[in-house]
């Protein structure tokens, strides 16, 4: 039912496609159902983790080794793309996620031991699916209008992400935070089955390979990743723990809810933004939307530093989704264009994208166990996002890559 009404809305909204309206229809409800059991249970696991008893600096250094990983295994990730495509992929991605989500909640039995499990269970789950899913986006998408797209997409995106902390805080308050897992786990696997009603976007069975990979076109934005990958992990994983210990103080159950509640108000104000800033991109004003975007993103990571109650977090989490929407719609937009001109790298290009982002995220999590071993939870959660804000800085290098048109290789990789 869900699909059928997407696929209605698309056709009436997205007239001017020239491939199958069913391939955008089936992306757009898999995605929704992904983002929302992703939401549910990744977007709290790290204060699941605090609220069994972990500190602060063991869960810093238990990410810092989980994030070492995902890099580690990108060329595993490019290959399994690259011989299943991105469909079969994210099948594969979503069974690891609900052996995950069974591994988080035997935590509380099994201690250490669970935490050596899900390293690898849940990393090449996340890698795996987050290549797919920007494979198969890259493929299906409208080559002119592919802003408005991603803005529909964000919608999409920003409802789950508004819903999923309210529904995983009702059913974590309810029953407790090992039944949320599980039923993320049912809702991750649901979303697997909007996908098969066609084929690979992609030809399966591809040989990876660097040679003649044009890194001049790429070395700016996959920089600029890096720095976006510190802000979506400094903006969700510690934001969260910045939340429930410094401003909360605690954690209890009814601190799921309560996060939940914080961050949808400023999710669904980004949603009407989503479509604007869309539009602003398809009309090529998607450079000047991200320098602004950025510099406004900066400024909202110096302001995190005196947050004390929850209604300042309100604010925060609202500016953070104006500025954070601004530049990722141009940035992904920068990077399927840069796709598209790189003939048989497409999957090697998404996946050292994805790649840079990881690094970003370890970047973050190694400088708050730095912080944390001089300096107490509350002052080291504080003092990050100082540290941060000027780094953030580099995301602007995604200009490079924005409007990018024709081969930009003399070599096309053969597969």
């Amino acid at each position: 039912m869900i699909q059928n009404f997407i696929h209605i809305f698309i056709r009436r909204t997205h007239f001017w496609r020239t491939v199958s309206i069913s391939e955008m229809a089936e992306l757009y409800s898999s995605r929704m159902l992904r983002v929302m059991s992703m939401q549910m249970m990744g977007g709290v696991s790290a204060v699941y983790f605090y609220q069994l008893g972990y500190s602060l600096q063991w869960l810093a250094w238990y990410f810092v080794i989980y994030f070492s990983f995902r890099i580690c295994i990108s060329p595993l990730v490019a290959i399994t793309v690259a011989r299943y495509g991105p469909k079969h992929g994210t099948l594969i991605s979503n069974i690891l996620f609900v052996i995950s989500a069974a591994i988080m909640a035997a935590i509380p039995y099994w201690g250490v031991f669970a935490f050596v499990l899900l390293v690898p269970v849940s990393g090449f789950s996340r890698s795996l699916y987050d290549v797919c899913y920007l494979v198969d986006f890259s493929k299906v998408k409208h080559t002119e209008h592919s802003g408005k797209e991603l803005g529909l997409m964000q919608i999409i995106e920003r409802v789950m992400l508004a819903l999923g902390p309210i529904l995983g805080g009702v059913v974590a308050l309810l029953f407790g935070p090992i039944i949320m897992m599980l039923f993320a786990g049912f809702l991750m696997m649901s979303s697997t089955l909007p996908l098969f009603f066609t084929s690979e976007p992609v030809k399966v069975h591809q040989k990876i390979t660097l040679r003649h990979f044009n890194i001049k076109v790429a070395w700016k934005p996959m920089l600029a990743q890096i720095a976006a990958g510190l802000d979506m992990n400094a903006s969700g994983l510690l934001w969260n723990l910045f939340i429930v210990i410094v401003i909360f103080g605690s954690v209890s159950n009814s601190s799921y809810l309560q996060l939940g509640i914080l961050s949808s108000v400023a999710l669904f104000a980004s949603i009407g933004i989503s479509y604007i800033y869309g539009k602003l991109v398809d009309n090529r004003k998607g450079r000047t939307l991200l320098k602004i975007s950025v510099v406004g993103d900066s400024l909202v990571y110096l302001s995190r530093y005196f947050i004390s109650t929850p209604f300042q977090v309100a604010g925060v989490n609202v500016a953070n989704e104006v500025v954070t929407t601004g530049y990722m719609l141009p940035a992904l937009r920068g990077i399927f264009d840069t796709a598209d001109g790189l003939p048989g790298y497409r999957i090697i290009y998404i996946t050292l994208m994805e790649t840079m982002l990881v690094i970003g995220d370890t970047i973050s999590v190694l400088t708050l166990a730095i912080l944390l071993s001089f300096m107490t939870d509350q002052h080291a959660l504080r003092s990050i996002y100082l540290i941060l804000a000027p780094v953030l800085l580099l995301i602007m290098l995604h200009t490079t890559a924005v409007y990018r048109r024709g081969v930009l290789t003399r070599f096309i990789h053969r597969v």
